[in-house]
């Protein structure tokens, strides 16, 4: 199935000309929409891997290009996903700073963080794009 989704999504990109770092910051808003549903990152990156590291090696990006797109989203997104579990603790630190704080209180502390988070990450992986240099050994943002 996950080839099948990798092959038909991969030229449904091409034809609709969805392809390079907008399809890149496509991916990165997709998980981190999904942090909110998944939230371990090992569990996310095995349903994502299989289809779009194929999918995006079709379209010419390299696999560890995606796997920084991922890391960028998973990360950012995690602190105020009610779902993660380190969330109870950082909510418990808050009620010995502020009784009243409640989940809210705490999503809405921490949004501003998570944009600004989101936000420089994908300043720097655009930088990395733009610039083509390797963002680890031997992974530029092309397969060659």
């Amino acid at each position: 199935m996950a080839t099948w989704i990798a092959v038909n999504g991969a030229e449904f990109l091409k034809s609709i000309n969805l392809t390079g770092f907008p399809l890149i910051i496509m991916y990165i808003i997709f998980t981190a929409f999904l942090g909110f549903l998944i939230t371990s990152g090992s569990a996310k990156w095995a349903l994502e891997a299989p289809v779009f590291v194929p999918m995006f090696m079709q379209l010419g990006i390299h696999p560890g290009f995606t796997q920084v797109a991922y890391r960028v989203a998973d990360s950012s997104i995690a602190t105020v996903t009610p779902l993660n579990p380190y969330f109870v603790v950082i909510l418990s630190f808050l009620n010995k700073y502020d009784k009243k704080a409640g989940v809210g209180t705490l999503i809405s502390l921490m949004i501003p963080y998570t944009v600004s988070f989101l936000t420089t990450w994908i300043v720097l992986v655009a930088f990395f794009y733009i610039t083509g240099l390797p963002v680890g050994p031997g992974v530029t943002r092309e397969l060659k």
